[in-house]
């Protein structure tokens, strides 16, 4: 409506149904969601300050691995399979991993012609 808002910052997280508004007083939040669809005003709580860096704290998507943890590959051409990791690099970052070798059982009960078939469709491991 071309005036400022008393408002510090506006942030959606990952918790849905949720947006942070940093503002010194509730009035000035009230004042920045007016005329905005979809947000209830009367639902407008203030959060403590000392729960205030908990609340935004981003969520770490990866699992830290250790050295023997068994993990999956997720690039050609040993997509799929089963690997171990074998020694881990704090300086670069890197893994180096073992990978552990697919054995096709069915291949000792077929035919020799069926053989070749068998190994040109693609596998996908459980």
């Amino acid at each position: 409506q071309g005036r400022p808002l008393k408002i510090y910052s506006a942030v959606a997280t990952g918790t849905k149904g949720f947006i942070y508004v940093e503002a010194r007083t509730q009035q000035n939040v009230m004042a920045a969601l007016e005329g905005i669809r979809g947000v209830f005003r009367s639902k407008v709580t203030l959060v403590p300050q000392n729960e205030m860096p908990h609340t935004l704290k981003p969520k770490s998507l990866k699992k830290p691995v250790n050295v023997g943890d068994y993990v999956r590959m997720r690039r050609f051409p040993y997509r799929h399979d089963l690997g171990k990791i074998f020694t881990i690099d704090d300086m670069t970052g890197r893994y180096i991993v073992q990978c552990v070798p697919r054995i096709d059982f069915n291949i000792f009960n077929m035919h020799p012609d069926q053989v070749k078939e068998h190994r040109a469709k693609k596998i996908i491991p459980p």
